[in-house]
This record gives C-alpha cells, sequence and structure tokens, in this order.
C-alpha cells in the first residue's frame, strides 16, 4: 500500500493440500501471519517473508476460529464450538493450545492493556485479565447496556461495541473514582461510567444518556456442540 490510491495485489493466502479456506480474520506476529480459520483446521499460520508466497509453516486443528487477537506470543481465538482458546505461538512452526474457556463463545476480541474484551451475542461483553497470559480471568459481564454485541473498536479511552438490538454502544474505560489497576482504566468500572447510543433499527431514532438500556436480545449464537481438545494434525 504504497499508494493508497493504487492498491496491487503482491500475494494470496490460498486454501493448502486438500483443506478448505475459509479466513475470517488475521493477525501480524512477528514476520508471520495468523489466520482464523472458520474451518478445520481453525488456526493457520504463515511466512511472510515473501508476501508473493506466502508459505504455511503450522496449522492447530480447531473446528473452528472466526476471531483472533494476539498479545506478546499469544493468541486468543474466538470459535463457535470450542469457545475462547489460547495458543502459545512464539514460534509460528509450533502453534501450541495451552488454554481454553469452553464457556465463552466470542464473535469479536480485542484487547487493550492487557485486558480482553470478547463480545458474546446473547450473552454480553465479557471482560477478562491477561495479566496470566494462558489463563485469562474473568473480571466482569457486561449484559445491562450491552446485550447483543457482535463488533468491538477501540480509540482511547473509549470502546465502541456493535450491538444487533441497540445498534452502537459507547463505553467509557475511564475510572472516575482514581483507583486502577494499571494506571489508566478500571475495566471493573466500565458499568458505572458507560454512556449509551441508541439506534433503533425500526425507525432510524436515535437516544443518548447515560442509563442502562435492558432489552431481550433478538439474535442468539449458535448452541455448541460438545467437542474434545483436537491437536493439529
Amino acid at each position: 500500500m504504497s499508494d493508497p490510491s493504487l492498491p496491487v495485489q503482491v500475494g494470496a493466502a490460498l486454501p493448502f493440500g486438500d483443506t478448505a479456506a475459509d479466513y475470517m480474520e488475521f493477525a501480524s506476529e512477528g514476520v508471520g501471519l495468523l489466520a482464523a480459520n472458520n474451518r478445520r483446521p481453525g488456526l493457520v499460520s504463515f511466512d511472510t517473508t515473501d508476501p508473493a508466497n506466502l508459505a504455511v509453516l503450522d496449522t492447530l486443528g480447531l473446528w473452528t476460529a472466526h476471531t483472533i487477537a494476539t498479545l506478546e506470543g499469544f493468541a486468543y481465538l474466538g470459535s463457535f464450538h470450542e469457545g475462547l482458546v489460547v495458543v502459545d505461538v512464539h514460534d509460528l512452526s509450533d502453534l501450541t493450545e495451552v488454554g481454553r474457556i469452553g464457556t465463552i463463545f466470542p464473535q469479536d476480541l480485542l484487547i487493550v492493556d492487557e485486558v480482553l474484551y470478547a463480545a458474546e451475542p446473547g450473552v454480553g461483553l465479557h471482560v477478562l485479565d491477561l495479566n496470566d497470559r494462558e489463563n485469562p480471568q474473568p473480571i466482569t459481564l457486561i449484559n445491562t447496556f450491552v446485550v447483543n454485541p457482535y463488533a468491538l473498536a477501540h480509540a482511547a479511552p473509549y470502546l465502541y461495541v456493535g450491538d444487533f438490538d441497540l445498534g452502537g454502544v459507547v463505553v467509557s474505560l475511564a475510572d472516575p473514582r482514581g483507583s486502577n489497576r494499571r494506571g489508566s482504566s478500571d475495566p471493573g468500572m466500565m458499568v458505572a461510567t458507560a454512556t449509551t447510543l441508541l439506534m433503533t433499527r425500526n425507525t432510524g431514532d436515535s437516544a443518548c444518556g447515560t442509563s442502562p438500556i435492558r432489552r431481550r436480545p433478538s439474535w442468539r449464537a449458535p448452541h455448541p456442540v460438545p467437542t474434545t481438545s483436537r491437536a493439529a494434525s
């Protein structure tokens, strides 16, 4: 993208062997690339030394993965089948699952200041501490003013949440009481400091305020099927 007005394709992450590829999201890691694949294998790593000839380094045999976020050699994958999966990606040629939370099934993931935000449609916004990279620890679940989230974005000091029912929700990450764990924000205080932006799909009306909005979700994620841990083939 040396000239944004004239993009040129120089390579492609193509299916390999007999494996189908349905890449949903990418994350860069060192000189490599990680791809969340919506088919088995759920995670694929590529060598990007030569962008015109992306080489597959390794795969991890999850059934599916559709969102990915990385932090200091670890990848966090969201799967509707297997939940929230933690993978050691320090060596892209040896992807290793090191943890899993089988009760959270994220549609989107975002990491801000060692905190993982996981949007789970029909459930709410999970907030997890990544101080222990291999074992994310739940901080809180926001399911009052965020009820049906599916997309996340961050621009300090706000978190922007796409919600199937509410349209858009703007969440302040600031702690008005000045107590925080990392010097800038306390995720546990988001419920008290959130501002909401409601955009109804039926009328297009909008309303802005600071009171929690409670509505019954109209859409829920597919019910996960029981699975067992699967190693990369």
